[in-house]
C-alpha cells in the first residue's frame, strides 16, 4: 500500500510553526508628545534607553510616535488616533495630553 506524500512534507507548502516555537512578540509602544523644538532630542534618551535593555527598534519594539508640534488643541485628536492602534502602553509628555489620553482610554497603561 502506498502512501501519498502529506501536504506539509512538499517542498512548495508553507512551514508551519512548531510548538512551543513562536515569533518573539512586538512591543508596541504609543509616545504623545507635546513637540516643540526639543522633541527630537529629548526623546533619543528614552529610545537609547530602550536599546539598552535589548530592544531593537521595529524588531522587538515599535514605536507609535504622535507629536502634536506644540498646538496643544491636537491632543484629543492624537490620543484617539493612538487609542484605535491599541498600542500595549502610552508614554505621555506633559499634563494636556496626559489629560487627552485619560479621556480616550481607561484600558491602554499610560506612563
Amino acid at each position: 500500500m502506498s502512501r501519498s506524500p502529506s501536504p506539509s512534507a512538499s517542498p512548495s507548502a508553507p512551514r508551519r510553526s512548531r510548538p512551543g516555537r513562536s515569533r518573539p512578540k512586538v512591543a508596541r509602544v504609543g509616545v504623545l508628545a507635546g513637540g516643540g523644538s526639543g522633541f527630537h532630542a529629548g526623546f533619543e534618551p528614552f529610545r537609547q534607553r530602550l536599546r539598552e535593555l535589548g530592544y531593537v527598534e521595529d524588531q522587538t519594539i515599535a514605536l507609535v510616535v504622535r507629536n502634536a508640534e506644540g498646538r496643544a488643541a491636537r491632543y484629543p485628536e492624537l490620543a484617539a488616533e493612538l487609542v484605535r492602534l491599541q498600542p500595549h502602553v502610552i508614554v505621555v509628555q506633559g499634563n494636556a495630553a496626559l489629560v487627552a489620553l485619560r479621556q480616550a482610554t481607561r484600558t491602554i497603561p499610560i506612563q
